[in-house]
């Protein structure tokens, strides 16, 4: 299978799931060469990649008699009416009869489960019998991502989100002031593929994913990192970004405040390990939270996240110490997950009464740790001091076992 390539890097939605679901084929091939913009990979590419989501969607199992879901699936809606042309491409693409009622709105996950069925039950149309590409045109007015073809689908999904604000002028020239937007078959199966890796999980309305940058993919398609082939780095990557999905997962609400998000992943021992098993010295991820209102997406924030593997000075001598203030059961980290529970709508969540000085601890933790500031740790203990007065203030016992930990907490870095 050959994948051209003239999708640029970037940073859009779309080229960011784009190049994630070239990452995924990637990884799923037995060998991946690419020269002149041109991608080879293994003919049945698609199929492998699709058999191994099959592996990992949700499955329902009984535990003491309750239906448990297990698995990593894709809540994320389509919009019914504005993409049955998406709906129906997809299924009969697969030689399967599309949902009864088109217009209906689906999880993307039902694309994912009807593709993982395709891939072990009928792969042949898994198979491209011609070149794929993964350049953009316009054509009839629309902007089309692939080759051009007499029944295209459409998904409001990445119209909604980009409105082609990413998009070159020169791209653009012949589309109308009313430009639509279109894709192939095949580069659609891409972007599934490209929002399930990347996909973290669901808080109230807001849909998480965490993405490898566009230009590191690049990179390791052009295997920049000496002695290792393509396919290798990209493993490597999509090995040490799973971790990072997971360690995000634990504590999902953190995708609503950026520093305390950025400090805990700054901060996992667990994610720096992960770069050093990989002997990656950084990665380049992108957080990106998605809201589904009506009809339209939206992305409320994209998070740039670098990880680096080694760091020098007072930062590595306080590493170990400091990666037990964020973890999931840690007292600061559950203040600031309650106070987002209670933002987003979750009933009979109390926010913690010392919030405010938890919020400005979590600010300065994350600039000691993003940016070596002294000053920034001095004011992290100062605050975590000062949240433990508030407690101890109010006299409630219940409390006093959490003024203990911030004490113990601070005491550990002086």
């Amino acid at each position: 299978m050959r994948i051209k390539i003239g999708l640029p890097p970037d940073g859009s939605f779309l080229s960011t799931v784009m190049y994630e679901g070239l990452a995924k084929l990637v990884a799923s091939s037995s060998s991946a060469n690419i020269r002149n913009g041109v991608l080879e990979l293994d003919d049945d590419a698609f199929v492998k990649a699709f058999l191994d989501v099959k592996e990992k969607l949700p499955k329902e199992v009984d535990i003491n008699g309750r239906k448990v879901r297990i698995g990593k699936g894709l809540e994320l809606p389509t919009t019914g009416k504005n993409d049955k042309s998406g709906v129906e491409g997809i299924f009969k693409g697969i030689g399967m009869e599309p949902p009864a009622d088109p217009n209906k709105k689906l999880r993307y996950e039902e694309f994912l489960k009807a593709l993982a069925k395709a891939a072990e039950d009928n792969p042949s149309t898994l198979i491209p019998k011609n070149d794929v590409s993964l350049m953009l045109s316009v054509v009839k007015g629309s902007l089309t991502v692939g080759n051009p073809s007499k029944k295209p689908l459409k998904f409001s999904l990445f119209k909604s989100i980009d409105r082609y604000t990413a998009y070159l002028v020169s791209e653009l020239r012949g589309a109308g002031p009313n430009v639509g937007f279109q894709m192939s078959f095949w580069t659609s199966l891409i972007a599934l593929l490209g929002l399930y890796e990347g996909y973290v999980g669901r808080v109230g309305d807001a849909y998480v994913f965490l993405f490898i940058e566009p230009h590191k993919i690049t990179e390791a398609l052009y295997a920049y990192i000496k002695g290792l082939s393509p396919k290798e780095v990209v493993k490597r990557y999509l090995t040490a970004r799973d971790v990072g999905i997971d360690r995000i997962g634990e504590v999902l609400p953190l995708a609503f405040i950026r520093h305390a998000l950025l400090a805990r992943a700054i901060l996992d021992v667990d994610l720096m390990n992960a770069l050093r098993r990989t002997n990656l010295d950084r990665l380049d991820l992108k957080v990106v939270r998605l809201h589904v209102e009506g009809n339209t997406y939206k992305v409320y924030a994209e998070i740039p996240l670098t990880i680096t593997a080694y760091r020098n000075g007072k930062f590595s001598e306080l590493l170990p110490k400091l990666s037990k203030h964020v973890t999931a059961d840690s007292p600061i980290i559950k203040c600031i997950v309650k106070l987002v529970q209670k933002g987003t709508g979750l009933k009979g969540v109390k926010p913690c009464d010392e919030n405010d000085e938890i919020l400005k601890a979590i600010d300065n933790l994350y600039r000691f740790a993003a940016l070596n500031d002294a000053e920034a740790l001095y004011n992290y203990v100062k605050s975590l001091e000062e949240a433990a007065k508030i407690l101890e203030a109010q006299g409630d016992p219940q409390e006093m076992k959490k003024v203990k930990i911030y004490r113990a907490l601070a005491g550990s870095l002086i």
